[in-house]
């Protein structure tokens, strides 16, 4: 079975959790992507 490659915000969270960000962090990465992606 392939695997398929990671979305966005997948990739980001594995990012954030190997450079051991803390949650607030992670969070507020993640909204602004969000935000961003429904802007654009």
């Amino acid at each position: 079975m392939e695997q398929r490659p990671k979305k966005l915000l997948e990739q980001v969270q594995d990012a954030i959790r190997l450079k051991h960000y803390s949650y607030q962090t992670k969070k507020t990465y993640i909204y602004w992507i969000r935000l961003n992606q429904n802007i654009g």
